[in-house]
């Protein structure tokens, strides 16, 4: 088995199998108030504590979510196994963005391309990891819409700020 393979196993893995527990959600993340924000574990997938629904355009409706899991790497090198892990995905492409210091972390930008049965879709996505704990910001759209709502995605994204220490029970 290739390195390649065993870090996209190992990534496939982290984000299925592995859940953190949090006492306290106190995160910030700002959308605009016409977004519906879920943040009802029952109505959300595993490790996604919110989940923030824009106005249905075309035939997808546009969405940032959050989700978090416990991890001991650094931020660049679970930013290496979140591209490495979109690569290897079917039709899908991934294209790093750089890098922006968000409440004192960095935060590694990648741009992913899916062929979807919506058809095209566009994700902007953040992983910055704080105190232990990888944070993952997803912005979705079709890609027929992503310009329109790319400084919306980002804007977001900025506002992000993650719990203290002293938050996580």
């Amino acid at each position: 088995m290739n390195k390649k393979s065993l870090l996209t196993k190992c990534f496939f893995l982290a984000l299925f199998l592995i859940s953190p527990i949090f006492a306290n959600d106190s995160f910030h993340l700002n959308l605009p108030k016409e977004w519906k924000k879920i943040s009802d574990a029952s109505q959300l997938p595993n490790k996604v504590v919110a989940l923030y629904v824009g106005k249905k355009r075309g035939q997808f409706t546009p969405s940032v979510n959050l989700a978090r899991e416990t991890t001991e790497l650094d931020g660049a090198a679970y930013a290496k196994l979140a591209k490495n892990y979109h690569e290897n995905l079917p039709d899908t492409t991934c294209r790093p963005l750089g890098h922006i210091e968000i409440a004192e972390n960095v935060t590694n930008l990648l741009q992913i391309d899916k062929e979807t049965a919506w058809g095209g879709l566009r994700f902007l996505q953040a992983t910055l990891v704080s105190n232990g704990t990888a944070y993952v910001i997803t912005a979705t759209a079709q890609v027929s819409e992503y310009a329109s709502l790319y400084p919306l995605f980002y804007e977001a994204i900025k506002t992000f700020h993650p719990p203290t220490s002293s938050d996580k029970q």
